[in-house]
Order: C-alpha cells, then structure tokens, then sequence
C-alpha cells in the first residue's frame, strides 16, 4: 500500500505526466476523438480513478484482514483515502504546469469508493468459498464417523 501511495505522489510531481507515453501512441490518443474529445482528456481520468481503486483495495486489505468492516471501519478507510488524494492534489498545485483540480479530486473519490467495493466483493466470495470448502469438510468428518 505504502509503495503504491509512493507510486502516485512521484507520478503527480511529473509537471508531464504523459511524456512517459510513446510519441506515437500519444499522437494517436491526442487526435483521435470521442464524444469531441480527444482521449488523452479520458485516459487522465481513468488513471485517476485506478490509482485510487487499486490504492483504496491495498488500504482495506490492510486494515480489514479478511473480515467484514464495520460501518466506522469503512468511513474510516474513505476518509484516509481521500485525506491522501486530497493532499495529493493540494501538492500538484505547487508543481509547474499541474494544479489543483476538483474534477480530479472527485475522479480519486469515485476510484476510492471502486476500490472499496470490489474488496468488499472480494470478501463476499472469499467468504463463499469458505463456506463451501467448511460444508464439505463437515460431510466428510460426519461420513468418518458414520463409516459411509
């Protein structure tokens, strides 16, 4: 988690952050266009919201150790998430050429809430499969004891 926390702060200090791009395919997503707007507008936005998905996961996945999160637990893990994404904006807007972007900050916040469902997810099938392998053991244990 802590390097992952590392990963974005060095790639929101980049004053470019899409001149580690091929200038070829940079090219091709400056001009080609959806909805009016080109696609490096959207590829921004997307990796806004997977770097704080992946980044929220990693958080819950250290905190919650495979249990269910309280009400309190997951206000918790939001509030961190977005405490560091909005220091993270609040140092973009000391770097040349970026800045402090509520759009961007609403972007981190959609990718927290993301990330934070799909480890809740993840728990849920965790869960199932625990379940599952726990019935079969207890027919197992019961068919020894039977002698079936």
């Amino acid at each position: 988690m802590l390097f992952w926390a590392a990963v974005i702060f060095i790639l929101s200090a980049d004053s470019n952050p899409y001149s580690h791009i091929p200038n070829r395919l940079y090219s091709w997503l400056w001009w080609s266009k959806l909805f009016g707007r080109s696609l490096i507008f959207y590829l921004g936005g997307i990796s806004h919201i997977l770097e704080y998905a992946i980044l929220s996961f990693l958080f819950a996945r250290a905190l919650w150790q495979r249990e269910r999160p309280t009400r309190g637990q997951f206000i918790k893990a939001i509030s961190l998430v977005l405490f560091y994404a909005f220091t993270d904006e609040l140092h973009q807007y000391f770097i040349p050429g970026r800045a402090f972007q509520l759009v961007d900050f609403a972007l981190d916040t959609l990718g927290a809430l993301l990330g934070l469902g799909a480890y809740w997810l993840y728990l849920d099938r965790l869960e199932g499969k625990q379940s599952r392998l726990t019935y079969a053991l207890q027919g197992i244990l019961t068919s020894c004891k039977t002698g079936k």
